[in-house]
């Protein structure tokens, strides 16, 4: 499932929702990124502009965590809520 922000800042790709909600996605200037929820935390991973197909350790820009506390994890709608809030947090542009 591909899921672009209202305002085009990010895409998500593959979004899996539910207890242990997953994903990957693209931002507005090409970076890629993932995200994870587990344990009530949700954990984003934005990577290197010039990372490969699969990103490792080193391609690694940002990193964030943020509790997950009042949000649906089964809820598209606010899973991506979720991780606009926590790219804006972090400062990535366009967020």
């Amino acid at each position: 499932m591909n899921s672009t922000s209202s305002r085009g800042s990010f895409v998500l790709e593959g979004l899996r929702v539910g207890e242990h909600a997953h994903g990957h996605g693209h931002l507005a200037d090409g970076r890629e990124f993932s995200f994870v929820l587990r344990h009530g935390v949700a954990r984003l991973v934005v990577y290197r502009a010039d990372a490969p197909a699969v990103p490792g350790r080193a391609h690694v820009e940002l990193t964030r965590e943020a509790p997950v506390d009042g949000v649906a994890p089964r809820d598209r709608r606010a899973v991506g809520a979720l991780l606009r809030s926590m790219l804006t947090a972090a400062g990535v542009p366009g967020s």
